[in-house]
């Protein structure tokens, strides 16, 4: 059956504030819902926020072994510089509905796969009166899908099962903020902030009394001083509007980060294990590694079994669809859990490349590591100095890079996955992928 592919990443249901985010903030958004078209087949449709290149068509069409043209890519028709969520008024706006309604087979039964499984997506469904293969999810048309992106519930859900959560609490007033923080920041000097609902380091910001942290998962550290007031009010003022929930957690000092990414099936009850790995900081998040490199087996088997338990709440819920969970280990060989994502992550379209191009049960023979930090002026000069140079991902090695998204035009941004046999190696063909960009860049310039 056909696939229907939505990539609403950073929609309104999941942003905190959306009218606070900046332009660049929404147009590297843009650049990475490109990742969806990764997880279309012959005979499907992606509906992307921005075109497609058709030079990524084609690129995307040869790794995943189809022909070009087997897959249809839609976009709304927006100003180049248009850089907002694709939400609800853009899926259903008089010039894009009745492109998607004219490209779909209505004799075909279509499968919804969304990056985000959030209400709008039912309410595009049904204005395009398509049959579902696997019919309508109360759950997820009840706004389901949502309780998995909420920071405050998923304290809640977790601590109901045992599941060990940072010391913590949710507030929603610059008072309660203060008696939080003054509170959690005696458990080991730091406190981080986070938006309830938002998708990246932007809305978490640390408060600390310790010098010299590095602020990992936040976009900035402030200094506790006197009472704290000065970061509080700073605090208030990026993360808090009209009364939205904040969640507050003791920041302790890190080991490793985790994630793990689920497939929950419904229909049978089931829950999946695809893949886990390390979210790349600096100090946000730019990139992941699969699999995480070295973790003490006695504490990756209680963050995988914790991280199933996760998994297996929003399955008897009656969740379908992808998931990850998140935690950390910290410097005492503790295993914490963070937050958990019912949706498309950063790893969902790696797993699929990387499934493709070296086979089932890849992790136990490979290393596959993501960034986000690539530049580049020139997509087509990039491609080909990549085949020149042999960085190009080549089957025959099972070693390379693979370009998953990209802005090249405008921002210049890209996102690249190099894979290799070991971690060593596959940082060695990123390091040769960057001094080509760079060497790239200047000639440009000189030019």
């Amino acid at each position: 059956m056909p696939k229907l592919l939505i990539a609403n990443l950073d929609n309104p249901s999941m942003m905190g504030d959306q009218y606070r985010w900046s332009p660049d903030f929404y147009r590297s958004s843009t650049t990475l819902a490109m990742r969806h078209a990764w997880f279309a087949e012959p005979g499907d449709i992606v509906v992307l926020p921005r075109p497609l290149s058709h030079q990524m068509q084609i690129y995307i069409a040869e790794l995943m072994e189809y022909d070009d043209g087997d897959v249809t890519f839609l976009a709304p028709e927006l100003p180049s510089d248009f850089c907002g969520p694709m939400g609800l008024d853009i899926l259903l706006g008089s010039d894009f509905l009745p492109r998607v309604r004219e490209a779909i087979d209505t004799d075909n039964e279509w499968t919804i796969w969304p990056y985000y499984h959030d209400r709008d997506v039912d309410t595009f469904v049904n204005a395009l009166g398509i049959r579902r293969r696997e019919g309508t999810n109360p759950f997820l048309s009840e706004g389901g899908a949502e309780l998995f992106n909420d920071k405050r519930i998923f304290r809640a859900m977790a601590a109901g099962r045992l599941i060990p959560i940072a010391d913590g609490c949710s507030v929603s007033s610059l008072i309660e903020l203060s008696q939080a923080v003054q509170h959690l920041i005696e458990v080991t000097g730091s406190v981080i902030v986070k938006q309830d609902r938002h998708s990246s380091t932007d809305g978490n910001l640390v408060v600390t009394k310790v010098r010299g942290i590095s602020g990992q998962g936040a976009s900035e550290v402030l200094e506790f001083v006197g009472n704290g007031a000065d970061a509080l009010n700073t605090i208030w003022e990026r993360l808090g509007y009209e009364g939205a929930a904040l969640v507050v957690e003791a920041y302790y000092p890190v080991k490793k980060i985790l994630y793990a990414e689920f497939l929950i099936e419904r229909a049978t009850s089931s829950v999946h294990f695809r893949n886990w790995g390390s979210p790349r900081m600096n100090p946000g998040c730019f990139g992941l590694t699969i699999p995480p490199g070295e973790v003490p087996p006695f504490l990756a088997a209680k963050f995988i079994s914790g991280a199933t338990e996760v998994a297996r709440i929003a399955c008897d819920l009656g969740f379908d669809g992808l998931l990850d969970v998140d935690g950390i280990v910290t410097s005492q060989g503790d295993v914490i859990f963070n937050e958990v994502n019912g949706r498309t992550g950063g790893c969902s379209h790696v797993h699929a490349i990387c499934e493709k191009l070296l086979g089932k049960g890849y992790g136990n023979r490979a290393v596959a590591a993501t960034s986000n930090e690539v530049r580049t002026r020139s997509l087509s000069r990039l491609m080909s100095r990549l085949r020149e140079t042999g960085l190009a991902f080549d089957k025959r090695t099972q070693r390379g890079v693979v370009i998953t998204a990209e802005d090249a035009n405008q921002s210049g941004r890209l996102e690249a996955l190099s894979i290799g046999k070991s971690e060593d190696e596959v940082l060695e063909v990123e390091a040769s992928l960057i001094r080509l960009t760079q060497e790239s860049i200047s000639s440009k310039v000189a030019a």
